[in-house]
């Protein structure tokens, strides 16, 4: 949408084709993930948060498996990371599919992306809805001199995002 930024894909594969080899995938933090499929997404210009969502539906005439477990990860990082994981959006209400979001993503930050079945049963067919947020951080303080900003380094202690900077520089 050129008015808000917001970047909206639709994305279908299948875990049955081609699946990626176990030691290739970080492994999911929220389930023991069954035969996974790892696709990349890059993120655009803006700094943004990323939310990927399985859905129900048909690719090629076949329906897409139900029982999805999600993640994501940041190449820079090693692969140690996780941004997210969910195996189930409501597994009390029998929604069996997957909702996952990043917290803020620098500019042109690649994610490994990694969609599987929770069980050997559940492979075949998948859609992820991908819808990309620009977003503008504040600082909650100014920094007055060349040298308070000289003394910042990008770090992530705690894991929680609180400092960044961008993956080629890593």
């Amino acid at each position: 949408n050129p008015d808000t930024g917001v970047v909206l894909t639709h994305f279908e594969g299948d875990t049955t084709m081609m699946p990626t080899p176990p030691n290739e995938v970080m492994p999911a933090s929220c389930f023991a993930a069954k035969k996974p499929k790892l696709f990349t997404y890059k993120t655009g210009p803006r700094g943004s948060i990323v939310t990927f969502e399985t859905k129900g539906g048909s690719v090629g005439g076949e329906p897409t498996f139900t029982d999805t477990v999600l993640w994501a990860y940041r190449d820079c990082l090693g692969k140690k990371a996780q941004e997210d994981c969910n195996n189930d959006i409501d597994n009390a209400g029998g929604d069996l599919y997957s909702k996952i979001q990043t917290g803020y993503l620098p500019p042109h930050t690649t994610l490994f992306v990694a969609v599987a079945g929770q069980a050997d049963a559940f492979v075949g067919k998948f859609i992820v809805d991908i819808k990309e947020q620009p977003v503008t951080l504040l600082l909650g303080a100014t920094f007055d001199t060349a040298a308070d900003v000289a003394s910042m380094t990008a770090s992530d202690v705690g894991a929680d995002g609180a400092a960044w900077q961008h993956c080629d520089s890593v």
